[in-house]
């Protein structure tokens, strides 16, 4: 359940004609939240996360200027395919309006989490169906969605196993158990342990956001994902 980063395979990088997407033409308020909020994602040392984004009438980073909802949505749906052909899927778990809170995730290392053993226990304990990985993924937006439309009060907080936090402290959180450190997640077992998982987390994902905040494009990230010894731009 260690979060490690992905290997450096061919499938990770997306073909060369790809390197024209993100173009002005997408919010740059919007890529500016993905990135700070998914770096671990991005960089490839975090199977999911999830965050919202505020939607303004107005952005002055923006080429439009002005933003409708409905341009918001046809927006991310743009941008959700682009994103996917470099292997992260992002979805809404919340209805498009002044707030939408996002799901993003590899598809790979949550497979690869879900074919754990003891993992799919919990979850089944937990009234999840892991039969499959997608199957799992689809209860979580169920879940998350019902919380944000405010049709339930119960937070889905299983979903911490395909965050990257470890078995031990989704279920130490779950029961109340007795924290042993915080940083990223609050973790029940091994200190040590927990904290070279934060540090490894942490530096990678800030790696990421500095080398977007000096100028490099999203794309250049998504092509380094899983080569988080990049130095900064």
């Amino acid at each position: 359940m260690d979060v490690t980063p992905l290997s450096d395979s061919s499938d990770m990088h997306a073909p060369s004609h790809c390197e024209k997407l993100f173009s002005s033409d997408f919010c740059q308020e919007f890529i500016g939240a993905f990135v700070r909020s998914a770096a671990g994602v991005i960089a490839g040392v975090k199977p999911a996360a999830v965050y919202s984004f505020k939607i303004t009438s107005r952005c002055s980073s923006c080429v439009l200027r002005a933003c409708p909802v409905a341009q918001y949505r046809s927006m991310m749906c743009d941008f959700a395919y682009e994103v996917e052909l470099f292997g992260i899927k992002i979805l809404p778990i919340s209805p498009v309006s002044t707030r939408v809170h996002f799901l993003v995730y590899r598809a790979d290392q949550v497979e690869r989490i879900i074919s754990d053993v003891q993992t799919q226990e919990f979850l089944r304990e937990r009234g999840f169906m892991p039969s499959s990985w997608q199957r799992v993924i689809r209860d979580f937006r169920a879940r998350l969605t019902r919380y944000h439309c405010g049709l339930s009060q119960k937070y889905p907080h299983e979903i911490g196993v395909i965050l990257g936090y470890p078995l031990e402290d989704v279920k130490g959180f779950i029961s109340g158990g007795r924290e042993t450190c915080r940083g990223p997640w609050r973790a029940y077992g091994n200190v040590e342990a927990a904290r070279v998982r934060f540090k490894r987390l942490a530096t990678a994902e800030q790696a990421f956001r500095t080398r977007f905040s000096q100028g490099e494009s999203l794309f250049a990230l998504l092509q380094s994902a899983g080569d988080t010894n990049v130095s900064a731009a």
